[in-house]
Order: C-alpha cells, then structure tokens, then sequence
C-alpha cells in the first residue's frame, strides 16, 4: 500500500495553543510526542495523528465552549494557502469550489459541495476510513460559518445544519449559528442559493493567478502520494453502511472499470479486498471504542448481515471478541 498522505501541523496548533492558553507540550503528550515536535515536525503528521491532536487538545482544553472560541478565533488568521484561495475568489460558491479543491493539502478532510435550484449544501468527508473527531466536526461548522461571514462583511445564517452528535452544541454555539443544529448521519452546512452568490470583499482575480500554481502543484503532489489506495478507502468507507460494497461499485463510483481498478492497484502492492478488510478493521475499532456502538450496529455498519460473520473476522483482525475491545478503551490513555 502506498503511504499516507501528512499533513504540516505545527503553525496551526501553535496559534490555537496561544489563542486559548493551552500548553503545546501538555496536548502533544497526550498523544506521545515529544514537547519540542512542533519545532521539528518535518513533512507534518498522518490522518490518525491529526485527528488525535483535536481529541488531545480537547481534553486539555477542558471547557464547553472550544468548538464556539476556536472555530471563530481560527477563522480571523493567520491563514494557509487553501484558506486564501477562497477569500480571493469572486463569491462565496466559487471560493468554496476551490477550497474543496485545495482542502486535502491541509487536512485529511474532502468538502462535497452539492448545488441545488435553492441550496449550495458543503458536506464534510474523511479522507480515509478514519471518522472526523466530533470536537473538530462541531469547531468546522463554526469556522467555515465565521469565515464566510467575515469575506461577505454579512452575517449569513445557513439553511441548515448537521452533526452526527450534539453533546458539543450549547446555547450559545445554536445563537451563533442562528438555526437549530439537527442530528444526524454527517458534517454538513447549506447555504441558500442566495448566499452562496454573496460578493466577497476581498475579491482578487491577481492574487489567485499568484497562487493557484503553488496550489496545483501540491495537489498533484498530494494525490501520487496517495493516489488510487485513498480513493478505495473512501469509497468503502461511504459505501459499507449501504450494504452494497464491491469493487463493481467502487470501480464504478471512481470512473474506471473493474479490470482497470484491479491493476492499479496491484501495481500499488495491495488489493481491493485488502483494502475492504483494513478499512472495516479500522472501522470496527472505532465504532467499538470510541463510538460505543453495540457489536451489532457496528456489524451492519460494516455491511455484515449476519453478526457471526462480523465476530469471526473481528477475531481474526484483532485476536479479541468485540466485547473485549469495548472493555478494553476503558483502560486505555487519550491517544
């Protein structure tokens, strides 16, 4: 299997350290990194890392309001490169089109922008089999929400939002937003079509032209590292709870046929089976441990019909029944 992708994490953490008064090297030992790593984080820190550094840092944090305080603190700068392709474009659709292009350079996070006649609905993906943390699902809503406003010098209030849990969702969190938070089965938040074709201030044809080269540049960079490997996983991933996984349909969701996803992916070192079964164990392990899920809603969610199936592969994946793994996260240090 090719490599994971990394993403440069140390200027980011280190604004929001200062920002919010949390010591670096309290959030790094949480995930057992050394004190001085954002000084020498080198090509930057895998999926799993990044997300355990948003746990990490919550923990640390420890109040209610982090998603409200970082997500509009974040959202005023400084910003990365991604960030200013959007507020260099033209309106607010345009800059979230090419933000949803440039999004994996700085996260392991894919934004799904859909247009309808009324509605410009912006849904948020792992980049992997991995689920987005809920603290950083529930902190994007408020920044992208804070950074719209901000370029359109108008206080939009969307049509709807989602989150796949609200235990991080106060009063004060549903004021800012200015509509009911909905539970549900993803990250999402949907403009009117009114809004989504809001001016931005700081509109700058030039200034893209200076930057969007760079951009591409590492997108093209970005995507041979991870190439056709990260596809799969994403496609399995969204496809599992369906019940409907195979490589018929993964290949045909990617565009290609089932001969042609088969050699790519040899010519990487893997297979599509081998794929399937790393990303349900990874998977599995998440539902069990962090989500509480009993084994037998993680069963079909993993696209097993008959549990018995799901405990004999758990076992082989891991050497322990779904049970033991539950019993077990209770012992075990934040990650």
């Amino acid at each position: 299997m090719s490599a994971s992708s990394h993403f440069p994490v140390a200027a980011v953490w280190l604004q929001i350290c200062t920002l919010l008064d949390v010591s670096p090297g309290r959030v790094l030992a949480r995930i057992g990194r050394s004190a001085d790593f954002f000084e020498n984080e080198g090509k930057g820190v895998d999926a799993q890392t990044y997300f355990a550094l948003w746990e990490a840092f919550e923990a640390e944090y420890g109040d209610a309001d982090l998603p409200l305080r970082l997500g509009q603190g974040a959202a005023r700068g400084p910003f990365q490169p991604a960030l200013l392709a959007f507020s260099s474009s033209p309106d607010v659709q345009t800059g979230l089109q090419r933000l949803a292009l440039f999004k994996p350079l700085v996260a392991p996070i894919r934004l799904e922008i859909t247009e309808q006649e009324s509605r410009l609905d912006v849904v948020f993906h792992p980049e992997g089999p991995a689920p987005v943390p809920d603290i950083m699902a529930a902190t994007e809503i408020i920044f992208f929400l804070e950074f719209v406003r901000t370029f359109t010098a108008h206080r939009i209030v969307p049509l709807a939002v989602e989150l796949p849990e609200l235990s991080r969702v106060s009063e004060a969190y549903e004021a800012f937003v200015g509509v009911p938070i909905r539970a549900g089965g993803r990250t999402m938040l949907s403009f009117s079509a009114h809004d989504a074709q809001r001016k931005l201030i700081s509109a700058d044809t030039e200034f893209y032209a200076l930057i969007e080269r760079e951009l591409l540049s590492r997108l093209s960079c970005l995507e041979q590292e991870g190439g056709i490997v990260q596809r799969v996983q994403r496609c399995v991933t969204e496809l599992l709870p369906s019940g409907q996984i195979s490589t018929d349909r993964v290949a045909e969701r990617l565009g290609l046929s089932k001969r042609s996803l088969q050699r790519k992916l040899k010519e990487t070192g893997t297979s599509f089976q081998a794929i399937l079964e790393q990303t349900r164990a990874s998977l599995a392990l998440t539902y069990l441990r962090e989500k509480q899920l009993s084994a037998e809603e993680t069963s079909y969610l993993l696209a097993y019909r008959d549990p018995n199936s799901f405990y004999r592969a758990f076992h082989g994946w891991t050497g322990m029944t779904p049970a033991q793994a539950r019993e077990m996260s209770e012992a075990d240090p934040v990650s």
